[in-house]
């Protein structure tokens, strides 16, 4: 397309030089000169329009794109909401626990973040997890599954106390956000093992590089996993 209107542009150019000599040529031998005006708006028109036309598709492609990213940050946002409502709850329960020394101790165990056992079937029996490139977000969101020794290959903590934790299975390249108000506590080969339901599909943005993923896994798919409460 882009050589195409850089065609146009060259022939209005020229259409337009043209209809220029033809006009002078008319105008010393007294000769009709309506037509030499009319090539030259044509071409007039050509050499102009060309531009407007490849500035109004780029203009377009830049709103797209900016659309996009602003609907992704609006769902990690949203994601981060969540899990700060959650973080409010479980601060209440803790609380209120803390009356009771049992419940107290209970509490603890489950403030690690780190679960041994698991409730939910292990992931790698419902998906191939060595190409989450084949799911789309749909087939994916609400899906209750346990991560089973996943590594910890990045992850920070943001202004507001969350922390955020890229995960990935053995042998594979596929990524996995958790963001949660728990410090995950893996095992001495940075693995652990984790409760939760899937919640689709997203992207590494500002926000997870903001605080502390490194810059290299921005822009990168990642499955959205919510720990269970």
């Amino acid at each position: 397309m882009y050589y195409f209107l850089e065609t146009l542009c060259y022939v209005g150019l020229i259409s337009f030089v043209v209809g220029l000599i033809w006009l002078i040529f008319n105008l010393t031998k007294n000769r009709n000169f309506r037509i030499p005006v009319l090539v030259m708006l044509f071409g007039l028109v050509l050499f102009l329009g060309a531009p407007a036309i490849e500035a109004f598709r780029t203009n377009a492609k830049e709103e797209a794109a900016e659309a996009q990213s602003r609907k992704e940050s609006s769902e990690f946002d949203s994601l981060l909401s969540d899990d700060t409502d959650s973080s409010s709850e479980d601060s209440e329960t803790s609380t209120d626990d803390s009356l009771n020394e049992d419940d107290s101790s209970e509490s603890e165990s489950s403030s690690s973040g780190s679960a041994t056992s698991t409730e939910n079937p292990d992931i790698s029996t419902l998906f191939d997890v060595k190409n989450m490139d084949q799911y789309t977000s749909a087939e994916l969101t609400g899906k209750a599954v346990s991560l089973h020794n996943f590594h910890i290959v990045d992850s920070g903590k943001d202004k507001l106390g969350e922390y955020h934790y890229l995960l990935s299975p053995k042998d594979s390249n596929a990524l996995f956000l958790v963001v949660t108000d728990k410090k995950l506590q893996p095992d001495q080969d940075d693995q652990i093992t984790l409760d939760g339901s899937l919640n689709g599909i997203g992207s590494i943005n500002s926000n997870q590089i903001r605080s502390g993923i490194s810059r290299m896994y921005e822009g990168k798919d990642a499955v959205l996993f919510l720990l269970n409460d």
